[in-house]
């Protein structure tokens, strides 16, 4: 059944990359075009998503259990990125390094992770799920941010931290830890907005696969390491973790199946944004697409879910 949801959200998901493969054959997304709409998605649309994901009811007694998915994903996800930063500096070029350490430890747990953790578990699943979509994007508008700018001191710091993506974190936890809700019509804003996000992340995935799809590349031990290791490593790892240290239940479901799913579709908007190797970060979220088919239900066995 698990896996009958994986194929089917992998395939939509393909087709809509195969659409904007087809746009960008039609210059329909020209260069400037690709720019702008990469910066709606990143500053507007993704902001929008967070805010959705802390817009469910939420029993109260099931608080301390998000919180705690929450918490234990920023830690993995920032010691993960850091690690793989420091591991392979000097291995990997300063222009694809902090790529290749965002498409290696960040997951696509909204678009790929929704419609699976709710074929699991539910609506309580997805509530679950939303504590990791939020600390996805603290990490990767705080760690992956400040390693894939340009250096730039003190004032590199305060940039990072200033963000709609920051802001939208910090909100998305208020309204979970509160109860509180956003008003109308901005909760219809955000929805509409939140909305889409999937379908215009992975069309723009399709644009800029069509500049990058080149067998050559394709051969390139960098990108299967990053799937190596976004794939079968972390999930793996993170099972053995938590089993050994007596997470159990959807939480532990939640953690484990949210580190197996592809590379994050976001690591491309930043490559794009400060102009850094957009080629491997493309390539990653859409081969990791049809790899996770085989990684996903194997790390499932694995893990006992």
């Amino acid at each position: 059944m698990y896996l009958n949801a994986v194929i089917l959200q992998i395939v939509m998901l393909l087709l809509l990359v195969l659409i904007g493969l087809g746009l960008r054959h039609k210059n329909v997304f020209t260069d400037p075009v690709t720019k702008g709409v990469n910066t709606l998605l990143l500053k507007i649309a993704w902001p929008a998503m967070i805010l959705m994901a802390a817009q469910k009811d939420l029993p109260q007694e099931q608080i301390p259990q998000v919180m705690t998915v929450l918490v234990l994903s920023t830690i993995i996800m920032s010691l993960t990125c850091v690690a793989v930063y420091l591991l392979f500096k000097g291995r990997i070029g300063k222009d694809r390094l902090a790529v290749f350490a965002g498409v290696s430890t960040m997951p696509n747990v909204g678009y790929v992770g929704i419609p699976i953790i709710n074929v699991m578990y539910g609506n309580l699943g997805i509530i679950y799920l939303s504590g990791t979509i939020i600390a996805l994007n603290i990490v990767m508008w705080t760690v992956l941010h400040l390693l894939i700018q340009e250096d730039g001191g003190a004032g590199r710091v305060l940039r990072a931290l200033f963000n709609p993506g920051i802001a939208a974190s910090l909100l998305a936890m208020i309204f979970i830890l509160s109860g509180l809700r956003l008003p109308e019509p901005l909760l219809s804003l955000s929805n509409h907005l939140g909305n889409m996000t999937i379908s215009v992340s992975m069309i723009l995935v399709g644009v800029r696969l069509k500049d990058t799809i080149k067998f050559q590349q394709l051969k390139s031990g960098v990108l299967w390491l990053s799937m190596a290791i976004r794939l079968l490593i972390i999930p793996i790892a993170v099972a053995l973790l938590l089993k050994a240290f007596g997470v159990t239940g959807i939480t532990y479901g939640v953690l484990v199946v949210s580190t197996a799913l592809p590379a994050a579709v976001a690591t491309q908007f930043m490559a794009e944004q400060y102009n850094k190797d957009t080629a491997l970060a493309a390539q990653s979220a859409s081969i990791s697409l049809l790899a996770c088919l085989v990684t996903l239900p194997l790390v499932m066995l694995i893990a006992g879910i």
